[in-house]
Protein backbone atom coordinates (compact mmCIF):
# COMPACT_ATOMS: atom_id res chain seq x y z
CA UNK A 1 0.00 0.00 0.00
CA UNK A 2 2.89 2.25 0.48
CA UNK A 3 3.60 2.18 -3.09
CA UNK A 4 0.50 3.22 -4.33
CA UNK A 5 0.32 6.14 -1.51
CA UNK A 6 3.47 7.32 -2.67
CA UNK A 7 2.35 7.41 -6.81
CA UNK A 8 -0.86 9.30 -6.04
CA UNK A 9 1.09 11.80 -3.37
CA UNK A 10 3.97 12.32 -6.23
CA UNK A 11 1.22 12.93 -8.69
CA UNK A 12 -1.07 15.46 -6.60
CA UNK A 13 2.40 17.39 -5.99
CA UNK A 14 2.76 17.33 -9.75
CA UNK A 15 -0.88 18.76 -10.49
CA UNK A 16 -0.01 21.34 -8.13
CA UNK A 17 3.13 22.65 -9.38
CA UNK A 18 1.85 22.17 -12.88
CA UNK A 19 -1.30 22.01 -13.69
CA UNK A 20 -4.24 18.76 -13.80
CA UNK A 21 -3.56 18.83 -18.09
CA UNK A 22 -0.02 18.92 -18.42
CA UNK A 23 1.77 16.15 -19.49
CA UNK A 24 4.64 14.95 -17.27
CA UNK A 25 5.16 10.80 -16.96
CA UNK A 26 8.94 10.29 -18.20
CA UNK A 27 8.89 7.19 -20.21
CA UNK A 28 11.47 4.26 -19.92
CA UNK A 29 13.63 6.61 -22.52
CA UNK A 30 13.65 9.79 -20.76
CA UNK A 31 10.83 11.39 -22.80
CA UNK A 32 7.29 12.80 -21.82
CA UNK A 33 4.51 10.35 -22.66
CA UNK A 34 1.82 12.29 -22.83
CA UNK A 35 0.20 11.53 -19.79
CA UNK A 36 -1.46 13.63 -17.41
CA UNK A 37 -2.57 13.64 -13.76
CA UNK A 38 -5.93 13.72 -14.68
CA UNK A 39 -5.52 10.48 -17.18
CA UNK A 40 -3.53 8.62 -14.35
CA UNK A 41 -4.96 9.71 -11.51
CA UNK A 42 -8.16 7.97 -11.46
CA UNK A 43 -6.12 4.74 -11.53
CA UNK A 44 -3.59 5.61 -8.97
CA UNK A 45 -6.51 6.42 -6.79
CA UNK A 46 -8.12 2.91 -7.56
CA UNK A 47 -4.90 1.37 -6.49
CA UNK A 48 -5.08 2.91 -3.19
CA UNK A 49 -8.81 1.93 -2.58
CA UNK A 50 -8.07 -1.30 -3.59
CA UNK A 51 -5.28 -1.98 -0.81
CA UNK A 52 -7.66 -0.04 1.73
CA UNK A 53 -10.44 -3.15 0.73
CA UNK A 54 -7.56 -5.57 1.05
CA UNK A 55 -6.56 -4.32 4.43
CA UNK A 56 -10.36 -4.13 5.62
CA UNK A 57 -11.05 -7.54 4.28
CA UNK A 58 -8.19 -9.41 6.17
CA UNK A 59 -8.28 -7.63 9.70
CA UNK A 60 -5.47 -4.97 9.54
CA UNK A 61 -8.45 -2.24 10.72
CA UNK A 62 -11.95 -1.33 10.26
CA UNK A 63 -13.98 0.44 8.35
CA UNK A 64 -14.73 2.44 11.48
CA UNK A 65 -10.98 4.21 11.85
CA UNK A 66 -11.47 4.56 8.10
CA UNK A 67 -15.03 6.39 8.22
CA UNK A 68 -13.86 8.52 11.21
CA UNK A 69 -10.62 9.71 9.85
CA UNK A 70 -11.76 10.10 6.15
CA UNK A 71 -14.58 12.56 8.02
CA UNK A 72 -12.07 14.15 10.06
CA UNK A 73 -10.65 15.17 7.28
CA UNK A 74 -13.39 16.08 4.99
Amino acid sequence: MTEEVGEVLQWIGKTFRFGIDTPGKMGANGKVTGETPRTLLPDELGDVLAAIEFAKAHGVFGSEAIDAAKVRKL
